[in-house]
């Protein structure tokens, strides 16, 4: 177990003590698990994985790490401008394309041949 994970639970035993439900965490420790969570998962670990090296909720660090989330100023809270263009549709090849439910694709087929196809897979 790495070692700021082992000081953490130390600090949350020394500090909360009894933990469950209605337990309520200090900020700066929600602040230090969410950002041991963050620098986890750029090393792909999982929050499920984190949360029990943590010895927390993995539902609980989730609601911390979406509640971190927060602007940092108005101007990244307002709305943001978009523009709405014209969908452009590709020229039509002539050529078809089969795909199957289990996303099998068959390309460059004519019309005869889709028939073909479709009478040898029925």
């Amino acid at each position: 177990m790495n070692q700021e994970a082992k000081a953490f639970r130390r600090e949350v035993h020394r500090r909360v003590g009894r933990r469950g439900r209605g337990v309520r965490y200090p900020d700066d420790l929600r602040d230090q698990a969410t950002s041991y969570l963050t620098r986890a998962r750029a090393r792909g670990e999982s929050l499920p994985s984190v949360a029990t090296e943590l010895d927390l909720p993995a539902e609980t660090l989730r609601r911390w790490t979406n509640g971190a989330k927060k602007p940092q100023d108005e101007s990244e809270a307002a709305f943001q401008e978009i523009r709405i263009v014209e969908e452009t549709k590709p020229e039509p090849s002539g050529e078809l394309v089969v795909t199957g439910p289990a996303g099998i694709t068959v390309r460059g087929l004519d019309l005869d041949g889709v028939v073909v196809l479709m009478q040898k897979l029925a």
